[in-house]
C-alpha cells in the first residue's frame, strides 16, 4: 500500500511537470516570495500564509509520509531542532490526512512548536515547486524571500548554511 500511495504521489507530480521544463518558468523561482497557501492541520484546523510568524525564517518541506528520505530528514531535523530557534517549518503533503496523522504521531511533531504539519488540500505545492523528487525543501529568509530550494531534500548542514 505504501508503494501504491508513493507511486500515485509521484504520478501527480509528473503530470505537473509534463509542461515546459524551463526552470525560469518555475513558479517559486519566478516570484521568490512565500506564496499564499492553505493547509489543513492534523487537528482539522486551517493554517494560512498569514498565520506565519512575521520576521522569521521559514522552511517549507513538501513531503510524503511514505517516503524514506522524508522520514530520515524529519528524524534528523527533530534531533537538531535546537539549531533552528529562529526558524519556522511548514511540512505539507498532498497525501490522505490519515497518512499525515500517522507520520505526525510517529515523529511526535506535537512536541515541536516551530513545526506545522498538514495537508495540501489544493494540491498547490507540487506544481508551484515543480517537485520532481521528495522531499522538496525551500528556505525563505525573515523577509519571506526565497534563499534556496532543493528538489529531493538536503542535509541539515546545508539548511543551516542557507539560513545564515
Amino acid at each position: 500500500m505504501k508503494y501504491a500511495v508513493t507511486v500515485f504521489f509521484l504520478f501527480l507530480n509528473s503530470l505537473a511537470h509534463s509542461q515546459d521544463a524551463d526552470s525560469s518558468k518555475t513558479p517559486y523561482l519566478m516570484d521568490k516570495k512565500i506564496p499564499f497557501f492553505k493547509m489543513m492541520m492534523t487537528d482539522s484546523s486551517l493554517f494560512y500564509k498569514s498565520d506565519l510568524k512575521k520576521k522569521t525564517a521559514t522552511v517549507i518541506v513538501y513531503f510524503s509520509p511514505d517516503c524514506e528520505h522524508c522520514k530520515k530528514f524529519t528524524e534528523t531535523l527533530t534531533g537538531q531542532i535546537g539549531d533552528f530557534k529562529k526558524t519556522q517549518f511548514i511540512m505539507i503533503s498532498p497525501l490522505p490526512m490519515n497518512k499525515i496523522k500517522e507520520f505526525y504521531e510517529q515523529y511526535h511533531i506535537e512536541n515541536y512548536s516551530s513545526i506545522k504539519m498538514g495537508k495540501d488540500d489544493l494540491y498547490f505545492f507540487g506544481t508551484y515547486f515543480q517537485a520532481h523528487y521528495i522531499p522538496f525543501v525551500a528556505v525563505y529568509n525573515k523577509k519571506g524571500e526565497l534563499v534556496k530550494g532543493w528538489d529531493g531534500g538536503t542535509t541539515i548542514k546545508n539548511l543551516l548554511e542557507a539560513l545564515k
